[in-house]
């Protein structure tokens, strides 16, 4: 039975197979022993409408719409299906299907397939309208303040040392951004726009909660970049977005939360022993 993202694409992709292949290998429509439609036979093996719309939607991509696939198409994935038939066949007849190597990568995608199929499970479980209410609650509770600053870049502490007292003798800050600063920045005397908090560096983050608006850092911060001076332009709350600009987001959110929680359950609930 075909997955369900498969049959519209099966549909085209299938009767375009059998057209194409023409009487000498499908004249009537046979199904396998599962009551599954026979599309085609090759070297006496069935090929299922399953078996063509697997492959044609792992060739593809399951995003790709079946609307997009012209007969050309269609045309190439038959001929790349049938090829890659002929040469399965052939290798299993030459026994390369136990060769310990094969044997070993067929099982690891074994593995693999049924798996993810069942995190696709999970994933497409379907979310209570509750869930989204609480994440998207959560979310609002937490009001993201954000900083308009500019800073001035230098290699050393001395550097910065030197700025600061130039700074507390009226030196002008966007002024000296420009001569000294190292940072890109420096063009635009140092302006960094407005800074989300949970998205500055620590150190960065820590000196801007500590000054007033308009003031500049009594000391230097050092970052992975160098050495900075700070001044504080000003500060603003943002309002908590409209549910449904993050609701999509949110659902990616609570979905990652439950493979999470699922594969959480599985290791608490199973022994496993590293061996070393």
């Amino acid at each position: 039975m075909p997955m369900p993202h498969h049959t519209a694409l099966l549909t085209a992709a299938a009767a375009s197979l059998v057209l194409a292949l023409g009487p000498a290998l499908a004249e009537t429509e046979p199904t396998d022993a599962t009551g599954t439609r026979v599309i085609a036979v090759i070297n006496g093996r069935n090929v299922t409408g399953a078996d063509f719309g697997t492959f044609v939607s792992t060739r593809v991509g399951q995003n790709v719409s079946p609307a997009n696939l012209n007969q050309q198409q269609l045309n190439i994935l038959q001929d790349e299906f049938i090829n890659r038939e002929l040469v399965y066949q052939d290798a299993v007849a030459k026994g390369v299907d136990k060769n310990p190597e094969v044997v070993i990568a067929i099982e690891n995608q074994r593995h693999n397939i049924i798996a993810g199929y069942v995190l696709r499970q999970v994933v497409s479980t379907p979310l209570p309208d509750r869930a989204l209410q609480d994440a998207y609650k959560a979310l609002a509770s937490k009001p993201v303040k954000e900083y308009r600053a500019s800073h001035i870049m230098v290699k050393t502490e001395t550097e910065a040392d030197d700025l600061i007292k130039n700074l507390k003798q009226g030196g002008d800050f966007a002024a000296l951004a420009r001569e000294k600063s190292l940072d890109p920045t420096a063009q635009n005397g140092g302006e960094l726009g407005w800074l989300p908090a949970d998205q500055i560096a620590q150190p960065i983050r820590d000196a801007l909660g500590g000054l007033r608006t308009g003031s500049f850092s009594a000391t230097p911060v050092q970052t992975q970049f160098g050495w900075h001076v700070l001044k504080l332009e000003e500060t603003r709350i943002l309002p908590p977005p409209d549910f449904e600009a993050v609701k999509d987001e949110l659902s990616q959110h609570l979905r990652n939360e439950n493979i999470a929680k699922y594969i959480n359950h599985l290791r608490q609930n199973s022994k496993i022993e590293i061996r070393k």
